[in-house]
C-alpha cells in the first residue's frame, strides 16, 4: 500500500528530498564536490539509500 500511495504522490524520475539534508548528503556532496553532476546523483543515492533502510 505504501509503494501505491508513493507511486501517486512522486512522479517518475523524481525524489522527495528533506528541506535539511541528512549526514549521508552531506558526505555525498563532500566526497563528489569536483564535479556538479556527480554531487547530485550522489545526494540523490544517499537520499535513496536512506529510505531503504
Amino acid at each position: 500500500m505504501w509503494q501505491e500511495a508513493k507511486a501517486q504522490a512522486i512522479p517518475e524520475g523524481f525524489v522527495l528530498m528533506p528541506k535539511n539534508p541528512s549526514e549521508k548528503i552531506l558526505k555525498a556532496i563532500y566526497d563528489n564536490k569536483n564535479s556538479t553532476a556527480n554531487a547530485y546523483r550522489a545526494i540523490i543515492k544517499a537520499q535513496e539509500q536512506g529510505h531503504d533502510s
